[in-house]
């Protein structure tokens, strides 16, 4: 995490993250160690978890540079989707609210007890169309722009109710009538489509011992393995193109030249853009004192055992504390003890409230949430 000293506000300004605390509950009757905190490096924190699909190109690249020979990779189990408690005419609670499993397959939605027989009707016709739906551009083309609940009503005949577990796939940042089809549509693909390349039952995956953090160093090591020179810590003062490739000015005085700038704050990007302003988002990793063992139940026969989950709360089912504006969707990546991050019989879990200025074209959003846009 970035240091920043409340004295320079020109540091804070910059700085990827603001506004941090760290807070620690009241310890009662702990009857168990797994109820109280191990010792600091028994955890590791990543700040920006992400999921990687077994469709995402960043896998190819992983084998072809063999960075992936020194990597090892979890399965990403079953996906949540929590269902506000249902209240009667006088407002009270008739259902609490629940948690109910996002059907992927075509056998999840024909073995589902709570579907009736018309919605697995019209769940099994889109998961028919999203196969291949980029062929079929006649059925979606008029709805590009419009929202993604619209056509699954007009095209899908798909009810209200079975509209989040769609959109929880495409992991979006916006309430249903504000995510666009031609957002949701190959977010939802991507993620079926890569169910079972990887093995049976999963579809993406997660990096173990602290997320894309171990990508990036991995990678360094064999960079300078092969010959190349990373440097930490240097600010880039300004970059010329010539015939060669791109020259770099590095702070200090260090001047470099490669043939590719990747980075924000660069000339173009939208952070340096006033006209395209970065999406702040609230964020929140917590330590649970619980495997929560039912959130990651068996995927398939012969699957690995899954060491994430993801739950999102659809737009709506959550409120502000005042209760007057409703929150956008939140996405919950929970890591079991598996995954290296927490002592066994305890959970990681991250929190994603997401409050948006620009997220459709924000490229960090895309990093933080999948790495699926790689090409």
């Amino acid at each position: 995490m970035p240091r920043t000293s409340p004295s320079d506000p020109a540091i804070i300004d910059n700085a990827a993250f603001t506004n941090v605390s760290i807070s620690k509950t009241e310890q009662v009757d702990v009857q168990s160690a797994a109820q109280s905190l191990s010792f600091s490096r028994a955890y590791t924190l990543a700040l920006c978890p992400q999921l990687v699909y077994a469709q995402s190109a960043l896998l190819k690249y992983l084998v072809s540079s063999k960075v992936h020979k020194q990597l090892e990779f979890v399965a990403v189990g079953s996906w949540w989707v929590y269902s506000a408690p249902n209240k009667d005419s006088s407002g009270e609670s008739e259902r609490d609210g629940q948690l109910f499993k996002v059907p992927s397959s075509r056998e999840d939605i024909f073995t589902d007890k709570v579907l009736d027989f018309k919605a697995k009707r019209a769940l099994t016709k889109f998961l028919r169309f999203i196969v291949d739906y980029e062929e079929q551009r006649e059925i979606w083309e008029d709805y590009r722009t419009r929202s993604f609940a619209e056509f699954l009503v007009e095209q899908f005949k798909v009810p209200v109710t079975l509209h989040p577990p769609l959109l929880a796939l495409s992991l979006s940042p916006q309430g249903p009538n504000v995510t666009t089809t031609e957002f949701a549509l190959p977010r939802i693909a991507r993620h079926l489509r890569s169910i079972g390349r990887l093995g049976p039952g999963f579809g993406s995956v997660i990096p173990k011992w602290g997320g894309m953090s171990e990508v990036t160093q991995v990678a360094c090591r064999a960079c300078a393995v092969g010959g190349g020179v990373y440097v930490l810590h240097k600010d880039v003062s300004s970059f010329e193109k010539n015939e060669s490739g791109v020259k770099v000015h590095l702070a200090g005085g260090d001047v470099v030249t490669t043939r590719w700038v990747v980075g924000q704050g660069l000339e173009g990007s939208p952070r340096s853009n006033p006209a395209n302003p970065s999406s702040t988002f609230s964020k929140s990793i917590t330590i649970v004192s619980s495997p929560l063992s039912s959130l990651f139940p068996s995927i398939a026969e012969e699957a690995p055992a899954p060491a994430c989950a993801v739950v999102t709360f659809p737009s709506g089912s959550l409120s502000f504390e005042d209760g007057e504006a409703e929150l956008p969707p939140v996405h919950i990546l929970v890591h079991s003890a598996d995954t290296g991050e927490c002592p066994t019989g305890q959970c990681k879990s991250t929190i994603f409230p997401y409050f948006s200025l620009a997220f459709h074209d924000d490229s960090t959003y895309e990093y933080l949430s999948t790495l699926s846009e790689l090409h």
